[in-house]
C-alpha cells in the first residue's frame, strides 16, 4: 500500500508513479480501496455471524431430538 503512494526515485518527471489508468486520480483510488475493504470486512463478518447462527440452530435441533429419544 505504501509503495503505491510513494514516488519512485528513478522518476524525474515529478509526477510519481502512474497507477492503473491516468484517468483515476490517487484520492479516488484510495477512497475506492478503503470502501472495498470495508465492504469485504462487512461481508466476512456477516458470513461468520450467519454461520454461527446456523450452527447454534443445528445444535438446538440435535438437543431437541435427543430429548425426544431420552
Amino acid at each position: 500500500m505504501l509503495a503505491i503512494a510513494r514516488p519512485l526515485r528513478s522518476d524525474h518527471t515529478g509526477h510519481g508513479i502512474q497507477i492503473a489508468s491516468p484517468s483515476i486520480p490517487p484520492p479516488m483510488l484510495t477512497a475506492y480501496l478503503t470502501f472495498s475493504g470495508f465492504v469485504c470486512a462487512f461481508a466476512v463478518t456477516r458470513g461468520l455471524l450467519i454461520a454461527r447462527r446456523r450452527a447454534a440452530r443445528r445444535r438446538m435441533r440435535l438437543s431437541a431430538s435427543e430429548r425426544v429419544l431420552a
